[in-house]
């Protein structure tokens, strides 16, 4: 019967250790994907509101992160200095809360987006009027 309980144990273990292996792997892809659709709506973000630097990068300063883009390289950085999100990755020190901060980014770009549009819209409907 030792031997039986043994054999289980074992193959418990082993099939916990494959559990939290698959879990880790989870969340690594799910932290890859989140960090590039992060890092794209930066790139809008820096596009709309981004300043122009003299060696060619765009840069915002938002209340709890820097943006900055210089080529296709964006960083993003915690007020602190600390990277959050570097070239599509996120920091393995990011916090939730600094997760959904980012996640707020592209509803401002699709604010831009919409004010945008509706401004071209009535610009257009002024000219009709006429």
């Amino acid at each position: 019967i030792d031997g039986v309980k043994n054999t289980v144990d074992n193959r418990i273990k082993g099939l916990q250790s494959a559990i939290d292996n698959t879990r880790t792997e989870l969340r690594a892809a799910v932290d890859d994907v989140q960090g590039q659709a992060i890092e794209q709506s930066v790139k809008a973000l820096l596009n709309i509101l981004g300043k122009d630097n003299p060696d060619g990068s765009k840069s915002f300063k938002s209340t709890n992160f820097d943006f900055e883009r210089l080529g296709d390289n964006v960083i993003v950085r915690a007020k602190n200095g600390e990277a959050v999100l570097t070239d599509g990755v996120l920091s393995p020190n990011v916090s939730e809360q600094q997760l959904q901060a980012l996640d707020k980014v592209q509803s401002v770009v699709d604010m831009h987006h919409q004010i945008e549009n509706n401004a071209q819209q009535n610009s257009e409907s002024r000219g009709i009027k006429r």
